[in-house]
Order: C-alpha cells, then sequence, then structure tokens
C-alpha cells in the first residue's frame, strides 16, 4: 500500500538531513490504511523525481525500512459533539485522531442534561 501526503510541511535549509512534519490531515489518513502501524511493515520509498542535490542530480530510487520505529500510544479524545437531531436520531462525534470503528461500544455512551457525571438527566445507549 503506497500512501501519498498531502498539507505536509518540510525542512526549507539545503543540508544531508530532510525534516518532515506530518500534518495531522495526513498522519489521520495514514492510519486509516495499514501502512506503518510497526516496525516490520514501515518503509520510505523516494523516486528519481523526489528531490535533487544542489548541482541538479536526481535522488537515486531507494525503499529503506524506519529505524527506529515510535509506535502511537497517543488515545483517542472525543474533541466534540456536533449534531444532535432528534428527528432522525443522527449523531455525529468528532475525535482527536482517526478512530477504529469496528472497536465502538454504543453501550458504553451516555446522553446527559449536565458535565455532572451523577446527574439524574442521564441516558445509556442501548443500540
Amino acid at each position: 500500500i503506497t500512501f501519498n501526503f498531502q498539507n505536509t510541511s518540510i525542512s526549507l535549509i539545503n543540508t544531508d538531513q530532510l525534516s518532515i512534519i506530518i500534518s495531522m490531515q495526513d498522519l489521520n489518513n495514514l492510519k486509516k490504511v495499514p501502512v506503518c502501524r510497526n516496525a516490520i511493515n514501515c518503509f520510505i520509498s523516494l523516486v528519481a523525481t523526489s528531490l535533487k542535490d544542489i548541482f541538479g542530480n536526481p535522488v537515486t530510487e531507494i525503499t529503506l525500512p524506519v529505524a527506529p520505529f515510535i509506535i502511537d500510544t497517543t488515545s483517542p479524545m472525543l474533541s466534540s459533539f456536533v449534531l444532535f437531531d432528534a428527528n432522525s436520531g443522527v449523531m455525529v462525534l468528532s475525535f482527536s485522531e482517526t478512530v477504529d470503528v469496528s472497536t465502538f461500544m454504543i453501550t458504553n455512551v451516555s446522553v446527559r442534561d449536565s458535565y455532572v457525571v451523577t446527574t439524574p438527566g442521564t441516558y445509556t445507549l442501548t443500540s
């Protein structure tokens, strides 16, 4: 699987090391595909048209494994509750990063009339 980055920043200083800052949009999109989930399946490829040296020579095409690999340990966080349509029953929840919807447990979601967890106005969803 190949992933092409968009909205990503790179270093603007000519050097032998290139720093790439992957945008949050690209990082979240990358998490949707089975790429770089561990050191065994994380590689980078460059084609000759990727960049040139300061004399105009194209980079040699290559694929290399990552070293070191730092696994994602950041837990997703509910960042907003952007829609509740009482007519259709549609609720839209936004998270800080890509989530695995197959792990979603609707019975662990409660709708409340307050921020306070112990208020009597709470309904836990069932299906």
